[in-house]
């Protein structure tokens, strides 16, 4: 009920390392064999620390006087309204998962599990119905929500539990990557890792209320 606007790509390495000064892990750890147009590997504690790329930005948005602008994770349910981009089936483009290799990296299309070397520069394969690349596969997208567990009830704009600094918290990322099965990329996939992993990337929601 809310509008809201989200990345049409993922976070590159580079993108992260023009707003914070820093290379992210991925970038210092893959630097000779993938270019900094990658998606980066960040964590949900990067994303909390005073180099945040989401802190500069809404620094920058202040600056500018715009001081009802907002950066931010977004939460489950603004990732999975702009994945299914109005649709009801598992995929944006159905329910047969033989075309999702036009559409996203993952484990049957590149053949190997290991995500670090396979994971690919955002926006090379078929967006979906609304303009958004790379809502499968690639890297998992970190979200707002850190439970794992939906509360019972239909709810409206839920954020589960979104206390950054929660110890032990299971933090939550769609799209899975490329480490993930068909079965497993489709529009309701969840997953969920903890604040330290790197195995992850970020797709920006903005807000102006």
């Amino acid at each position: 009920t809310k509008d809201y606007y989200l990345m049409l790509f993922q976070l590159t390495s580079r993108q992260y390392e023009l707003m914070t000064g820093a290379m992210t892990p991925y970038n210092r750890q893959y630097y000779s064999t993938k270019p900094k147009l990658t998606a980066g590997g960040i964590s949900k504690n990067m994303v909390n620390a005073e180099t945040s790329p989401i802190l500069a930005l809404n620094l920058r948005a202040r600056c500018a006087g715009l001081a009802r602008a907002r950066f931010d994770l977004p939460t489950e349910a603004q990732w999975e309204y702009a994945c299914r981009a109005g649709t009801t089936t598992r995929y944006y483009f159905g329910d047969d998962p033989a075309a999702l290799a036009d559409h996203a990296w993952y484990t049957d299309k590149t053949t190997t599990p290991s995500w670090g070397h396979n994971v690919q520069e955002p926006g090379l394969l078929l967006p979906n119905p609304w303009g958004f690349y790379d809502m499968y596969g690639n890297q998992g997208q970190l979200m707002k929500d850190e439970s794992n567990t939906y509360a019972e009830g239909d709810e409206t704009h839920p954020v589960v539990d979104p206390c950054y600094t929660k110890p032990g918290g299971n933090i939550i990322y769609r799209g899975t990557g490329t480490w993930g099965s068909a079965a497993s990329n489709r529009s309701s996939a969840r997953s969920y890792t903890t604040a330290a992993s790197t195995s992850c990337c970020l797709r920006l929601a903005f807000t102006c209320e």
